[in-house]
């Protein structure tokens, strides 16, 4: 309470245009700098520490996936790379940088590529919608779990965002058997 009413004393000074003094002793600007910076504290530290434990968890799953696992960290390209790896159209990352529009289809695009995703890795319905919900939780039962990326799953899963030749990633596991076949650099191709 104490510290509404420093906010609504602050509030009325500032409206009054006196802007010699806030109306506010020193200790009370010193005591509410503290309490916005303890509610600033107690809110951004567990969503920080949720971004981290999120951000390690998509790295598995980017690895599972056959994809290099740094490319989680950049923004719109981890998207850009995920849907590549889904089988879906990869434009749709740009789509959310449309005004007003692009955040729902970009949570619609993001649903769909969450269900691909479960289905992929042999995950069933209720995994996906765990998934959308709670996708901390889920992401890092898929990255630090026993489940295997398995292309040939998804042709059941939705996918109205597919381009006409789109073919999801192989995985880390097939990916790894299609080494003989790529180009090293000071070697001729043969």
């Amino acid at each position: 309470m104490y510290l509404l009413n420093l906010l609504a004393s602050y509030s009325s000074s500032y409206y009054n245009y006196n802007y010699d003094t806030t109306g506010l002793t020193a200790g009370e600007s010193a005591g509410l700098a503290a309490g916005i910076a303890a509610i600033f504290g107690v809110v951004m530290l567990p969503a920080l520490i949720i971004s981290i434990v999120m951000l390690i968890a998509m790295w598995k799953v980017y690895t599972k996936l056959g994809i290099a696992g740094w490319k989680c960290i950049i923004p719109i390209y981890n998207l850009w790379v995920l849907y590549e790896a889904l089988g879906m159209a990869p434009w749709l990352s740009l789509v959310s940088l449309i005004p007003i529009v692009g955040p729902v289809i970009a949570v619609i695009a993001i649903i769909i590529a969450y269900i691909r995703l479960s289905k992929g890795f042999g995950k069933d319905t209720a995994y996906a919608i765990g998934l959308i919900f709670l996708a901390p939780i889920f992401m890092c039962i898929l990255g630090f779990g026993s489940a295997t990326w398995n292309p040939a799953l998804l042709e059941g899963a939705p996918n109205i965002f597919a381009p006409a030749n789109a073919q999801p990633a192989a995985g880390a596991a097939q990916g790894a058997a299609k080494q003989e076949d790529a180009w090293v650099a000071g070697e001729e191709k043969k």
